[in-house]
């Protein structure tokens, strides 16, 4: 069937991060991050409780910076460029499935839907978050049965709910400069809503019209770290497992990003998500990898 005419996938991808970037420098500018170290640490830490900057080595431990009385909400919107690798669908005759994330950003226009956002909530040493990843793929994704390619439609759903708490803050340094370090735990569950549908094959597997689809919720453990400076630019790492009756899952991300003031950053990095699920006749043995782009914006 013909398409009409397609925008380059890179082109799309540029114009979103010139988009995220405009709205972070305008909001940025709306309510500018306080450059003065002196001042303490900014609210915008994820550390309620960390020491205000060592003025003089021998001016003994500073006082530290009152508690945050009040909780922290944060909006993450973004989008998450993965490539699918692995088996799902049925268990007797599951369907093979293979793409970069190169593969996604060259037919981005071919994406029936995607979403990447998160809600985090903090609150003293506590914090909750709500986050959503979906798509639904068919053309930016290879899919082969016994060995031909075969006309599919799949899709992915996934919500996780976790609470976490700070066990670790304190500033990596003595200078004015240093860097805020922050380490947290943090438990919580993850659902899943799957699909697949064979639309037709060739003559070397003959199908059509079969669908599959399963869901499942499986608990999760990992821990999360910042590191942030005060000249705005941040590091954050987390890592978490999950599974329940055999199932597993593992799940990380690395990233950097600039906080443009106390209510507005952007970042970008890279995340994974290895998924091995079996059960009721369904299979669903995938791992999501690729680069993402968000913007934070602090209510």
């Amino acid at each position: 069937m013909s398409r009409g005419p397609r925008l380059p996938g890179a082109f799309i991808l540029l114009l979103g991060v010139g988009l995220i970037g405009g709205c972070a420098h305008a909001l940025g500018r709306a309510e500018p991050r306080p450059a003065d170290p002196e001042q303490g640490v900014s609210a915008d830490l994820p550390c309620d409780s960390i020491p205000t900057p060592v003025r003089a080595l021998d001016a003994g431990p500073p006082p530290a910076a009152p508690a945050r009385t009040h909780p922290r909400l944060q909006l993450t919107l973004g989008a998450w460029v993965w490539g699918m690798s692995g088996r799902l669908g049925r268990s007797g005759d599951p369907v093979d499935v293979e793409s970069t994330w190169r593969d996604t950003l060259e037919a981005l226009d071919a994406l029936e839907f995607a979403l990447n956002s998160r809600l985090r909530i903090e609150w003293g040493r506590w914090s909750a978050s709500l986050e959503l990843d979906g798509a639904e793929v068919a053309d930016t994704v290879r899919f082969d049965r016994l060995g031909a390619a075969i006309d599919a439609r799949a899709s992915l759903w996934i919500l996780q709910g976790q609470a976490g708490y700070r066990v670790a803050g304190r500033r990596l340094g003595c200078g004015t400069c240093a860097p805020v370090g922050c380490l947290e735990v943090y438990g919580g569950a993850r659902a899943y809503w799957t699909g697949v549908e064979a639309r037709s094959a060739g003559a070397l597997a003959p199908l059509s019209g079969r669908e599959s689809s399963d869901r499942w919720v499986e608990p999760l453990l990992g821990l999360r770290g910042d590191v942030r400076w005060p000249s705005g630019w941040w590091l954050r790492g987390e890592a978490d497992v999950g599974g329940l009756d055999g199932d597993r899952s593992r799940h990380a991300l690395g990233a950097v990003g600039y906080r443009f003031s106390e209510r507005v950053s952007v970042g970008a990095g890279w995340k994974v998500l290895d998924v091995d699920h079996r059960a009721d006749g369904h299979v669903f043995d995938v791992r999501l990898e690729g680069p993402f782009l968000a913007l934070t914006v602090t209510l």
